[in-house]
Formats: C-alpha cells, structure tokens, sequence
C-alpha cells in the first residue's frame, strides 16, 4: 500500500501502479518478492534456530543486514510513490499545527 502497488487502474503495469519511473518493470516485480520474502525472514530463522540447526548469533548476522537491505528498498519505492503522487500538487504538510502553539 505504501508503494501505491495493486492499482486496478493500473493498465499494461499489471499488479503495479499505473505511472511507474523504471521502464522495466522486473525492478518492481523483484522488489515485491524481496521485500515479501524478507519480511517473513524471521520466522525460518526462529525455526532453525530452534531447531538447532544454526546458532543464533549467525542467524543474526546474516538476518540484519537482509532487514536493512529490505528497508532501504522500501524507502526508495515509498519515495517514489510519494513522488509521483505530489508532482506539481504540491501538498502542504501539516506543520501549522506546531506554529500556532497548540
């Protein structure tokens, strides 16, 4: 939801948004996967670690930069969408609130 992924108007961008940067949509495609995969990375590592067949601290290492790889690409498309949805709207954000002292 983030991305603006799985747009019904979408078009020829199937399961995609219907304005998208990348002219090869394999980048978003692979994203998908990745950030999906990734996500639930956790809980095969809970079942080998439990299960004894690697250690923890080896899981962790391998785990935590798959989870800022993950986030990275997650910010990059979450920019983009945030990008395409303001372009020329200009959208204000909601900073009178702390200006008027409330």
């Amino acid at each position: 939801m983030d991305w603006g992924l799985f747009d019904a108007k979408a078009g020829d961008n199937r399961f995609l948004r219907e304005e998208i940067v990348y002219s090869s949509t394999w980048f978003y495609y692979f994203a998908i996967m990745e950030d999906f995969v990734l996500r639930f990375g956790w809980t095969l590592s809970m079942s080998l670690i439990e299960g004894g067949y690697i250690e923890r601290e080896i899981m962790i290492s391998i785990l935590s930069p798959l989870e800022v790889f993950r986030r990275f690409v997650w910010n990059f498309f979450r920019l983009e969408n945030e990008h395409l949805n303001n372009c020329g709207n200009f959208r204000a954000l909601s900073y009178g609130y702390w200006r008027s002292g409330a």
